[in-house]
């Protein structure tokens, strides 16, 4: 199969973490070298070989040599070549041992069409949050479809259900109280949470406000899908984009910010 999706890390000018190393200290702890030689476990010496090929961690902030301009080039290029992009943030707190507590998967698309057909980020969205859900650690969990477009709510059910019944998704679909959205969108004068809903380029205040409503409706998820903010036009615009990820995705549990680019469902033969 030829390979249709780039996945990235969030960009991020914090300290990383060696989470290869805890992991390692952790192994250590758990098997005996007297275990390790009945087994003929060599994996704690690949972890060595692994750790010493990879770079150095930053030990300063400004040591960040990738800049937000060329991250933002990486996903424009990806984009550009026909491939779907998917952002992940907060993957450092997930924790399986909770898939019981925080029994959900939770897809937050922005639009349900474009131009009369079916938004791929949409689509991409609720099949990756279904190839998940097939695994055996996740079957526990079930995924839930959050609408936030109070204007075509109706019809918008209907498309979901008609979308999620050919497709054979299990999922339950919930709408967002249009009143709770409009009360997080803070900008002062006459536009709507609503109104800012349908604009191409959504301002921070929208992003704001979708951070403040995903959080509230998801706190008892264990992922989250949501649609990737509007890529820039130009390259100027690469610090406002970050930034607009970072708002979006700020102090949430795991998060997947997804555009889609190319059809990844068929219907009909």
């Amino acid at each position: 199969m030829k390979p249709n999706t780039l996945v990235l890390g969030f960009y991020s000018r914090d300290l990383p973490v060696n989470t290869l190393d805890t992991l390692h200290r952790r192994l250590l702890r758990k098997r005996s070298k007297v275990l390790q030689y009945i087994f003929r476990d060599n994996s704690l010496e690949k972890f060595a070989v692994v750790d010493g090929k990879l770079p150095s961690l930053r030990k300063d902030p400004q040591d960040q040599e990738l800049s937000a301009e060329e991250y933002v080039s990486l996903i424009q290029d990806g984009v550009t070549m026909g491939k779907n992009v998917c952002v992940m943030r907060h993957f450092e707190t997930f924790d399986k041992s909770v898939l019981k507590a925080r029994p959900f998967i939770d897809v937050w698309p922005l639009h349900i069409t474009r131009n009369g057909e079916l938004d791929n980020t949409c689509l991409l969205m609720l099949q990756l949050a279904c190839i998940l859900h097939m695994k055996n650690k996740w079957k526990a969990t079930s995924i839930r479809v959050f609408l936030i477009d109070a204007n075509n709510v109706r019809q918008n059910e209907q498309i979901i259900h008609q979308i999620l019944a050919d497709s054979r998704i299990e999922a339950s679909v919930h709408v967002v109280d249009p009143a709770y959205a409009n009360q997080c969108f803070t900008v002062e004068g006459q536009t709507t949470f609503m109104e800012s809903l349908g604009s191409q380029n959504p301002s921070t205040e929208f992003y704001t406000a979708m951070n403040s409503i995903t959080k509230q409706y998801s706190q008892d998820s264990s992922l989250i899908f949501t649609a990737l903010p509007t890529l820039p036009c130009d390259q100027s615009e690469a610090e406002d984009f970050v930034k607009s990820m970072d708002i979006l995705s700020g102090n949430t549990g795991p998060i997947v910010m997804v555009h889609g680019t190319t059809q990844v469902m068929m219907t009909s033969i």
